[in-house]
């Protein structure tokens, strides 16, 4: 049985960043990914990052749960991958919103 969780705005609501999770959003179903924090300059007050390889949702995501990796089995290394694969996206994010000049 998957735990779902509401976000709502209150930060004990809001997931771990870096961490691989399953997040859901009505339009377009459930996507796996993971969760960047939030986009100020969103003119929502949903402004809930969240990405995966195939593209990224701001302030449309409503409920995420975690993955967790069957101990043993590679876990650690799945996690260490998860972290590095997060950590570049997120300079990649960060420099699509530098100023352009």
């Amino acid at each position: 049985m998957i735990n779902w969780i509401k976000i709502e705005n209150d930060e004990r609501s809001f997931p771990e960043q870096g961490r691989r999770l399953l997040y859901f959003f009505e339009g377009t179903g459930v996507w796996t990914g993971f969760y960047y924090g939030r986009d100020e300059d969103y003119p929502d007050s949903n402004d809930h990052v969240f990405g995966s390889n195939v593209g990224f949702l701001t302030g449309d995501v409503t409920h995420y749960c975690y993955i967790d990796y069957p101990e043993g089995e590679g876990a650690e290394l799945r996690v260490g991958m998860d972290k590095e694969f997060f950590e570049e996206t997120k300079l990649q994010i960060n420099k699509m919103k530098e100023p352009i000049g």
